[in-house]
């Protein structure tokens, strides 16, 4: 029987070493030694991942989200590996072709379970909570049509509440399928029983009496559970009553207690005990119980007692309980007194009240008759008038006369605070009149009264009409020319203003140095011209320059290197300051310090932006374009007029407020805001455009960039011009000097009557050229007189070089050679005198040495190689090269013996390309092994008993050899360029460090290898990519190949059209079979043959199956591997190998006896 030999996949074995979906193709695996982890690449519409199948330790799947996916259901028999077998009905669910498989789903997902096979007849499927079907589940379960027919299926979307486990089986009989789990927390249908106890422990009867114990009273039975009360011995009211003891303390009274009765007897002080705590003071005496006070008096008898009060509770006060002569009281009486005070009708002495007597015995009236008077006089009406008379208006709080006094005939009015003077408007009070009438740069004139009268009257050339009837008054002027508007006064910056002194008066122009004034009478129009003249140049400030601080502290000074590191410089007076954006106030907001310092009034705090704008020289005057949109609080694009040079050529202001160069970019005729203008915000934009027309002589130090340059005047830069058009220099005698020093170069245009423009040479041209013109503008650098050549060069000689214009150069005739010149047409003949014919000096192949003639006479010989037949036609000077009986492909085999690093080819290959190397299948790339003639020497030894496989491809091939390129992948680049572009794609055979990359994995274009986007090689990858010739294999003269043709070696058919190359045999079979027996579907002799690669297909009614096997053996025992298998529906047959009578057998044993067709190529490789 066969040996296995166990197939060796793409491996690594470095802990947690992973694989990219770039390196792996799909239905490959990786696997991880070290980890005992396998990947394989899955693919979904455009997204391809690496998911890892399993490993030792742990497992995982891949999870995919709001999917649906359709899963397969067939009915088979149940077998022993059946979760339930021997429970239920004897058939089982087939999912996905898997019995009963343990399902995870996930929850987002929709599952539809097609039944549409006919196996599925009668076995619909369910879903329920319990294997044994005790209760359904049907929430997001939905079901169509009728098991084992198309169409057919149960649906289940599976969400967060659906439960963490259910079972899918037949509704109509026990335990077909199997488990599905769904990963979430919900645990309807489980119950502690499907728990296993942890630390958290179940309650059992058991451990809650054990865990309950009682005292006291209570007694407690844990193995029943049973508590017990015994009632305590109750207290009688004996008991109580002789517990309870009285003790009397002493003192007045006493204190009892009855222990048989319980009850508690206090018993009071007696008359004696009381009597003694009594005692007399001071006239008091105490005797038996009764107190005497003083001595004994009568009722008739005087008494004197000190402050005598005796307290009557009743009525809580102190009272005499008799009578007393008023007069008998010594000392003071305190409280009410009754006697005869409260009957007295007069007092005992009369008394006079403002003079009017009073004894008590009646009421008494007083009136200012009877009261003298003091300082508060009486009123009376001689005093009022006299008062009155005296006094003033002004003594009133609200009337003022002081401030301003009082003119005749004026009334007082109410200014808003005080009555004052006023005039009196006699009626006319309720008008709206002027007082005043204002002329500008006039003396006011103020109505003096009421009444008074506003002449108007007629200056020159103005005529007043008036209209009573609708009250106007019309002004006309009757000037000369009818000038109906005029400017009274002309202002100049910096000038005093020039004023006409009449209607008539005019104003004269004058033309100051360099300036040429031209009028047009019919225009209207006066011309401002530069006429030229010395240095005398404007020096206001129009170039400018913008430096930028941005605040990261408190600072009022701000002065140095910007943020753009430019030093503040300005001339005083010339700068503009924006705080964020906002213009400044020199003066009220910022003071300029000095030329190099700009001091804020106010500090600036950390993170402000400011922005001074200083402007150094005027150079003339441009024109400006102005745009004006509206913000609507969304659009931040706006379209200008006129495309700016650049963003400093642009001001941009949102309601008035200047926008720093940060809030915006420009790109063309494009502006777009950082920041939407608000709605309603009005946007206005200047841009500085068009041509700069100079005013006068132009000296500028620095840069300048402008759109178009019209000088006038002179113009003198120090530093760089950038002129985005033209410069003009108009007028005669107007040069543009290039200077050195106090010289200069000038170019002046001459006179013309049309344009003339000239473009000059790219590049320099070379010593003793000048500039010639093409006559359409072109210059270029040339010999004058006309094209010529300086220098004639000859390959391998000195060359010749003119020594000046008129130099000549003489062409001598060598040895063999004739010479002929014809003057007229201006050619020189040179014509090979010693052969007479044309001949090649040199014989190139690609790749070998050149064949060079070393005389005239010498002979090229050509040698027929392996597999190459020559044949020469003298009559038509032709060799024919055709295929001929070499070896046109070889293979050499070798078995590794663990040391050997060197191997011996059949054939010595033309170079390393002319051959491909593979290790057990595995192809060697062309940097791990080297070539010398035979010799083929690995760099490394190869692992005893591996299969060394050698390709020979270079031989018999017509035109340029094979090619083998190489290239290193970096992770991103996915083209690489070859040297030749092969014819199609299927020429080439592209490996990634040894493995073999199928032809859908890359496209070639040209001679562009292109990868695709998902199969870019990884950093460090080895490409090589081995193509064969560009032309074809070498046929005969006739362009007809039989058997008879082909010699042994070459490639050749036997009589059963089995295809021979070299040691290498193909041939295909073909067997029909009907039984279970093992049944020999090729054969192979094995004293010729060592190995054989099969690949095999089986058709068996509509399955199919296709499988590749290799084997080998040693003279006794076949050894076999099995791979790329695949096959629709289930697995048809099983293969082995054995050896019997010499050969070498494939058999093949199928699973049923249906009938079936096997047919078999085989490529075997000889002994």
């Amino acid at each position: 029987m066969a040996r296995n030999t166990n197939i060796k996949i793409r491996r690594s074995a470095t802990q947690n070493a992973l694989i990219t979906t770039g390196s792996l193709d799909l239905g490959e695996l990786a696997l991880n030694t070290y980890d005992g982890k396998l990947y394989m690449k899955t693919t979904e519409g455009s997204l391809d991942s690496v998911i890892q199948i399993g490993s030792s330790t742990d497992s995982y799947h891949k999870i995919r989200k709001s999917v649906s996916q359709t899963i397969i259901v067939k009915v088979i028999s149940k077998t022993t590996d059946h979760a339930h077998h021997g429970s239920g009905s004897s058939s089982a669910y087939l999912i996905n072709n898997i019995e009963s498989p343990h399902l995870h789903l996930v929850p987002g997902n929709t599952y539809v379970f097609s039944q549409a096979d006919s196996t599925n007849s009668g076995h619909p499927l369910r879903f329920y909570y319990e294997a044994d079907k005790t209760t359904a589940y049907t929430a997001g379960v939905t079901t169509s049509g009728t098991p084992g027919n198309s169409g057919a299926h149960t649906t289940i979307v599976a969400t967060d509440s659906t439960p963490s486990t259910l079972h899918y089986q037949c509704s109509a009989h026990g335990y077909m399928g199997g488990r599905a789990d769904f990963g979430t927390r919900n645990f309807t249908g489980f119950d502690t029983a499907d728990l296993t106890e942890g630390t958290n422990l179940y309650y059992t009867d058991a451990r809650a009496r054990a865990s309950i114990s009682a005292g006291g009273n209570l007694s407690y039975n844990n193995s029943t559970g049973v508590m017990s009360y015994t009632t305590p011995t109750m207290y009688a009211d004996a008991d109580a009553r002789a517990a309870i003891s009285v003790t009397d303390a002493g003192g007045d009274g006493s204190l009892a207690y009855n222990n048989s009765t319980g009850v508690i007897t206090y018993t009071g002080p007696s008359a004696s005990e009381v009597r003694a705590h009594i005692s007399a003071g001071t006239g008091v005496t105490v005797s038996n119980g009764a107190i005497s006070i003083g001595q004994a008096v009568a009722t008739t008898d005087n008494v004197t007692f000190n402050d005598l009060q005796v307290w009557i509770h009743s009525n809580n006060r102190f009272a005499l309980n008799k009578a007393l002569a008023a007069q008998g009281f010594i000392g003071n009486l305190t409280g009410n007194v009754t006697g005869n005070a409260d009957t007295a009708t007069a007092l005992a002495t009369s008394r006079n009240i403002s003079g009017v007597a009073f004894n008590g015995t009646a009421d008494i009236t007083l009136n200012t008759s009877a009261i003298t008077e003091n300082t508060n006089l009486y009123y009376t009406n001689a005093r009022a008038d006299a008062r009155i008379a005296a006094a003033s208006i002004d003594d009133l709080s609200d009337v003022d006369t002081t401030t301003a006094a009082p003119s005749s005939g004026e009334i007082l009015k109410w200014d808003g605070s005080n009555w004052v003077p006023g005039t009196d408007l006699s009626g006319a009070a309720n008008q709206n009149l002027f007082e005043t009438i204002a002329v500008s740069g006039q003396s006011n004139i103020v109505a003096d009264g009421v009444s008074d009268t506003l002449t108007f009257a007629a200056g020159t050339g103005i005529q007043l009409t008036t209209n009573a009837g609708t009250d106007t008054v019309t002004i006309t002027s009757t000037a000369t020319g009818s000038v109906t508007e005029a400017f009274k006064t002309i202002s100049v910056s910096g000038q005093s203003d020039v004023v006409a002194d009449s209607a008539t008066d005019t104003l004269t122009l004058v033309a100051g140095n360099n300036m040429t004034l031209t009028t047009s009478a019919g225009g209207d129009t006066i011309t401002f011209a530069s006429s030229g003249g010395g240095g005398g140049g404007a020096a206001a400030a129009d170039i400018k320059k913008t430096f930028k601080y941005t605040t990261t502290g408190n600072t009022t000074a701000f002065s140095g290197s910007d943020d753009n590191s430019n030093t503040l410089s300005y001339t005083l007076g010339t700068a503009d300051v924006y705080l964020n954006g906002i213009k400044q106030e020199l003066g009220t907001d910022y003071a300029e310090t000095s030329t190099s310092v700009i001091t804020f009034v106010n500090t600036v705090a950390t993170g402000n932006v400011i922005e001074i704008i200083a402007y150094y020289r005027t150079i003339g005057t441009g024109n400006s374009v102005v745009n004006q949109y509206t913000g609507d609080g969304s659009t931040v694009a706006f379209t200008l007029t006129t495309a700016p040079v650049s963003e400093n050529n642009l001001l941009v202001y949102i309601d008035g407020v200047y926008q720093q160069k940060t809030d915006y970019t420009t790109a063309g005729v494009t502006l777009t805001m950082d920041t939407a203008p608000g709605n309603g915000a009005i946007i206005e934009t200047v841009c500085s455009v068009g041509a700069i027309t100079v005013q006068d002589n132009l000296t500028l130090t620095g840069e300048l960039d402008a759109v178009t340059l019209d000088i006038s005047g002179n113009g003198d830069i120090d530093g760089n011009l950038f002129v985005g058009g033209n410069i003009h220099l108009d007028g005669s005698n107007q040069e543009l000097r290039f200077y050195e020093g106090s010289n200069y170069v000038g170019f002046e245009a001459p006179a013309l009557s049309a344009d003339q423009i000239w473009a000059l040479p790219a590049a320099d041209g070379s010593a003793g050229h000048a500039l010639k013109t093409d006559g359409s503008g072109s210059l270029s650098w040339g010999l004058a007189g006309g094209n010529a050549f300086e220098t004639i060069a000859i390959s391998g000689q000195s060359s010749i070089v003119a020594d000046s214009i008129s130099d000549t150069l003489t062409i001598a005739a060598g040895a063999g050679i004739t010479l002929t010149t014809v003057a007229g047409t201006d050619t020189l003949t040179i014509t090979n005198s010693q052969l007479g014919a044309n001949a090649f000096g040199n014989i190139v192949v690609s790749g070998q040495t050149t064949v060079a003639a070393d005389s005239t006479n010498d002979t090229l010989t050509l040698t027929a190689g392996a597999g190459i037949v020559l044949t020469t036609n003298a009559g038509s000077d032709t060799v024919t090269i055709a295929g001929g009986s070499g070896s046109v492909f070889t293979t050499d085999l070798f078995t590794a013996s663990g040391s050997q690093n060197a191997y011996t080819l059949s054939v010595a290959p033309a170079s390393e390309d002319s051959i491909m190397a593979f290790v057990e299948g595995v192809y060697q790339n062309k940097n791990s092994y080297a070539l010398s003639g035979t010799t083929l020497t690995f760099d490394a030894g190869i692992v005893s008993g591996q299969e060394v496989v050698v390709h020979h491809i270079g031989a018999g091939v017509v035109g340029t050899s094979p090619n083998v390129e190489t290239f290193t992948g970096n992770g991103s680049t996915h083209t690489y360029t070859l040297s030749v572009a092969p014819p199609t794609e299927n020429y080439l055979q592209v490996f990634w460090d040894g493995v073999y990359q199928n032809h859908d994995q890359y496209t070639v274009s040209g001679t562009s290898l292109v990868f695709g986007s998902g199969n870019i090689p990884p950093n460090t990858t080895a490409i090589e990519v081995v193509y064969p010739s560009i032309n074809g294999i070498g046929t005969p003269s006739d362009a007809v190949v039989t058997p008879a043709k082909l010699s042994t070696g070459a490639p050749s058919w036997d009589g059963n059209s089995n295809f021979i190359v070299g040691n290498s045999y193909v041939k295909s079979d073909s067997t029909s079979i009907s039984s279970t027996s093992a049944t020999t579907v090729a054969s192979h002799a094995v004293a010729t043959y060592r190995s054989v690669k099969y690949q095999v297909q089986i058709t068996q009614g509509s399955a199919y199956h296709s499988t590749e096997l290799n084997v080998i053996h040693d003279g006794t025992t076949v050894y076999l591997t099995e791979y790329g298998t695949i096959f629709t529906g289930s697995s048809l047959a099983t293969f082995d190998a054995t050896i019997t009578s010499g050969n070498m057998l494939l058999q093949v044993t199928m699973g049923s006896n249906s009938s079936s067709t096997i047919k078999v190529i085989s490529n075997a490789i000889s002994v």
